[in-house]
């Protein structure tokens, strides 16, 4: 008996060129803080540049609800511990840096370069990584 959960309900591949390198540009411009007492060393920033507000208004077309966005920075050897994203009905994550983390979701080892997550629905982890692990998030509110 299989007891994972189907995959189609946890992670969508996306094939949608987003400028990785914009991204970056941008990201270098902004302050990034502690937000998460589960996972202190975890930090973000909401504030974002142009490219990445073009990117909420574009996917904003798509939502039922407000869509935000920010940039999550793990570092190297750090996990961040197992949880669910409460705050938001799902979320796409771009990876902005190759490393090799792995995102852990309803029993499934995952790797993705950019994806949306069913990340209120189900527990999920990111393990260790040998380099820092670096992604910006839209997130569906």
């Amino acid at each position: 008996m299989n007891d994972l959960i189907n995959l189609d309900y946890c992670i969508l591949h996306l094939d949608y060129n987003f400028n990785i390198e914009k991204l970056l540009e941008e990201y270098d411009n902004v302050t990034m803080q502690n937000f998460s007492k589960l996972n202190p060393r975890w930090i973000r920033s909401e504030l974002i540049g142009s490219y990445g507000n073009s990117l909420v208004k574009k996917f904003s077309k798509y939502a039922k609800g407000r869509v935000a966005a920010g940039y999550y920075h793990q570092y190297a050897n750090d996990e961040i511990k197992e949880h669910r994203d409460t705050g938001c009905k799902c979320r796409i994550n771009i990876l902005l840096k190759d490393n090799d983390s792995i995102l852990y979701m309803a029993g499934h080892e995952l790797k993705y370069k950019a994806a949306l997550l069913n990340v209120n629905e189900y527990k999920h982890s990111v393990g260790k990584s040998t380099t820092d692990r670096l992604i910006f998030s839209l997130v569906f509110v």
